[in-house]
């Protein structure tokens, strides 16, 4: 892919890849607790509809004949999705604030950090490859996010290789000075 403007340094690299790695990380897990907050609001709007049913045949008698087999069986749409969907979006919105300002402070910690040279395996290994678009070393725009989310979400083996080695180069870092504890 070719780069548009002038190439990031070798410190702007390696934020972009803290910072676009933890979001992409991060949005994964996001789409994950969406569609299980789903599932769970489809199995408990499920169950409620056989409830409904077994009393309706308790009510009647087995025969569907009673006042409750006489209730409408109309489906309840989940309400619970689209709201808990929406806050943990909320949530990694506030995490993605949180990486992005905590690995820009100016601070000789941060910058003694940076210049740790186990970060250029990480450069090395993102650089390897090519998505046809821009690299996630480079400072990336939602666009660039989502593009990079749907190509993992789609099943693509190469990036799905390459997150695997950043995986492994990631339990290898040291202690970031910014982390808690």
């Amino acid at each position: 892919m070719t780069h548009q403007g002038p190439s990031p340094t070798r410190d702007e690299k390696v934020v972009n890849l803290m910072t676009n790695y933890t979001m992409l990380f991060a949005s994964m897990f996001e789409d994950v607790f969406a569609d299980l907050v789903a599932k769970m609001a489809e199995v408990t709007v499920g169950m409620g509809d056989a409830i409904a049913g077994a009393m309706s045949e308790g009510l009647s008698g087995g025969s569907h004949e009673g006042p409750a087999a006489k209730m409408p069986k109309e489906k309840v749409k989940p309400e619970i999705a689209p709201q808990a969907s929406e806050e943990i979006k909320k949530m990694f919105a506030g995490l993605r604030d949180q990486v992005s300002s905590k690995m820009h402070e100016d601070s000789p910690e941060f910058r003694a950090y940076l210049k740790n040279p186990a970060f250029d395996q990480g450069i090395a290994i993102v650089e390897k490859y090519d998505f046809g678009r821009p690299r996630i070393t480079e400072k990336l725009g939602d666009g660039d996010l989502t593009s990079y989310l749907l190509l993992l979400k789609s099943g693509d083996e190469t990036l799905g290789k390459m997150f695997g080695e950043l995986s492994q180069w990631q339990e290898g870092l040291p202690k970031p000075p910014f982390r808690d504890s």
